[in-house]
């Protein structure tokens, strides 16, 4: 190599490439479009923020500055997660967007055994004037534990989703303390809740392992919920025992969505239910969920859900009732009282009585829903289930001048939960209806009964910057 060809090749070595030429605001959404789409950034090398910033200098010095990249960690079974130098180190890069973390055991189920978590909850509760996301399940020690900073210590609180391994012994948490920017609120605890200031911004609540009284209760502090998800298993503490006053009246003006989970049908389930179904007034409910086991309801409790339909005035359009072996014999006074149902869901057991409240003869009768053009049929197994259905639309294909009310080209929609595609090229013989699976279903549109406001609060750290 000649003299002049050296200089020239230590000339073109010496200028930086078109990646170090970049903007600092491109570099910047680069890396923070490397961090996980569905989960917090987990403190390894081969992944987002920790790789970006062991390239060079330069690249580690912009993605100091970036706050979105430090601002949530996961630590699932990470050992390294609960080193309290990393954890300070991520608490103070996450500056003004505050911090977010999960706590979950993950594949290590003896992950709470270990002496380095009481270090790191030490370093967490530390911070805790940070916290804006929690998902948390551990001992109920170990929340007690970080709970005994909130509400009081916590004011940039978003949301908190805790799963208490411990049920049988109760968890108090004391929201007596303003938390005016708390969003969402999960808890799979048996919790109980002291009187205090309005969550004026809880959108999302969802308890778990409650007694009916403690649902109520908590309602009252939340004037703008939007969604209820109220799971009932079990007889609850002798402490949360007592029943709800008859005149226990709870407005929820903005309340949309209300989906009600049951595992048993003993009498004091049913009567929880009952209680909670009584005390509630929701004038904007769109959506209605009821998931009982495989026992068959009381006559109590249809008799309490035609009662709730009967007293509220809400534009329900969307009706699921799951995992039950018998339907109320009274169906077509039921759905007499929703005239607005857009969806209805029900086991494939129930077709024989169903169908004929939904889409009677033509020629007998009106139908109580008009505006019904989707049904999925749940727990179905065999390819003549759905027979009875079809032949029940047919009669109405045409005969209504409504427009489609669904995404696709077919006036009427069935979703099956099964994947076996050559019986849905055998069922969509007949035109004006589609058989499609759930899977699909929902990539058309987002349901009700399938998203919940905020469930998925530890979703990403790149989600965190819609917040803020």
């Amino acid at each position: 190599m000649t003299r002049r060809s050296r200089k020239t090749s230590s000339s073109l070595s010496s200028q930086p490439g078109p990646i170090q030429r970049a903007p600092v605001e491109i570099l910047s959404n680069i890396f923070v479009h490397c961090l996980p789409v569905d989960r917090y950034a987990i403190p390894v090398n081969d992944r987002a923020p920790i790789n970006v910033s062991s390239v060079c200098k330069q690249w580690r010095e912009i993605a100091i500055r970036i706050p979105l990249l430090w601002c949530g960690i996961e630590i699932r079974g990470v050992y390294k997660a609960l080193c309290p130098h990393i954890l300070e180190t991520w608490i103070s890069r996450s500056k003004i967007l505050g911090f977010s973390f999960q706590l979950l055991p993950g594949k290590y189920p003896r992950l709470e055994d270990e002496p380095p978590v009481d270090v790191a909850l030490d370093v967490l509760i530390r911070h805790s004037p940070q916290w804006v996301s929690l998902e948390v399940c551990m001992s109920r020690a170990r929340v007690a534990r970080l709970m005994s900073v909130v509400p009081h210590h916590t004011p940039l609180l978003r949301e908190l989703h805790l799963f208490d391994s411990d049920i049988p012994h109760p968890l108090h948490l004391d929201l007596s303390a303003p938390l005016k920017y708390l969003r969402h609120l999960s808890m799979n605890a048996d919790a109980t809740f002291n009187g205090g200031d309005m969550l004026l911004n809880l959108r999302t609540l969802s308890l778990s392992s409650v007694h009916s009284t403690v649902v109520v209760s908590s309602l009252a502090y939340c004037p703008r919920l939007e969604e209820l998800v109220v799971h009932f298993n079990g007889a609850p503490h002798q402490h949360l025992a007592t029943s709800i006053p008859p005149a226990a009246n709870i407005t929820l003006p903005c309340l949309r969505i209300l989906k009600i989970r049951r595992e048993s049908f003993d009498s004091e389930t049913v009567e929880r239910v009952i209680q909670l179904l009584d005390a509630l007034l929701v004038p904007r409910l769109r959506s209605l969920s009821l998931l009982a086991d495989s026992s068959d309801p009381t006559p109590q409790l249809w008799d309490s859900l035609l009662r709730f339909f009967q007293i509220q005035e809400f534009p329900l359009e969307n009706f699921e009732i799951r995992n039950s072996l018998q339907f109320p014999t009274n169906i077509s006074i039921l759905l007499h009282h929703l005239p607005g149902l857009k969806y209805l869901g029900f086991d494939v057991q129930w077709v024989d009585q169903v169908v004929p409240a939904i889409f009677p003869d033509p020629q007998k009768g009106t139908r109580h829903c008009p505006k019904l053009r989707t049904v999925q049929l749940l727990w179905l197994n065999k390819c003549g289930q759905v027979g009875p259905l079809l032949s029940a639309i047919q009669p109405w294909l045409g005969a209504e001048d409504e427009p489609s009310m669904t995404t696709c080209q077919s006036a009427y929609v069935i979703v099956l939960l099964m994947n076996y595609y050559p019986l849905f090229d055998k069922l969509n013989a007949c035109p004006g209806v589609e058989v499609i699976t759930q899977q699909l279903w929902l990539q058309r549109q987002e349901h009700d009964f399938y998203t919940m406001l905020g469930s998925d609060a530890c979703s990403s750290s790149r989600s965190l910057a819609k917040v803020y």
